[in-house]
C-alpha cells in the first residue's frame, strides 16, 4: 500500500509519502537467513526469560513482518487511510494466498 501526494492534492509531481506492507516470514526461502534474522532479533531482546517464547512466535508459519514506512510529520488521518488500504489488501490476499493468513505481527519502530 502506497500514499502518494495524488492521494491527498493534485499536482505534477507525487512524491510518496507512506508505504505499509506485509513480509509473512514463510516466504523466506533461505532458511539459513531466516535463522540469522531471528538469532539476530531475540539477540536485541532485553528481556532473556522470554526469548525463547519470542523465537517460536518469530518461527511460526503465521508470524509476519509490517513494513511501515512515512514521514514523521505525515497527518494522521492520511496514516489511517494507509492502513485501512493494506486491510483491504490482506482481505483479498487471503483468499487466493493462504500465506498471508497471518496472526502475529512482527513490529521494528525507532526508539527515542
Amino acid at each position: 500500500t502506497v500514499i502518494k501526494g495524488a492521494d491527498i492534492e493534485v499536482g505534477e509531481d507525487d512524491p510518496v509519502f507512506a508505504v505499509a506492507s506485509l513480509l509473512p516470514l514463510q516466504l523466506f526461502k533461505d532458511q539459513k537467513k531466516l535463522d540469522q534474522l531471528v538469532c539476530s532479533l531475540c539477540s536485541k531482546c532485553e528481556d532473556t526469560q522470554n526469548v525463547n517464547s519470542i523465537r517460536n512466535v518469530l518461527l511460526r508459519s503465521d508470524t509476519a513482518f509490517l513494513i511501515n514506512a512515512k514521514f514523521s510529520n505525515l497527518p494522521l488521518q492520511i496514516t489511517a487511510q494507509l492502513y485501512k488500504a493494506l486491510k483491504m489488501e490482506l482481505i483479498t490476499e487471503r483468499k487466493e494466498n493462504p500465506v498471508y493468513d497471518v496472526k502475529h505481527l512482527v513490529v521494528l519502530g525507532k526508539s527515542y
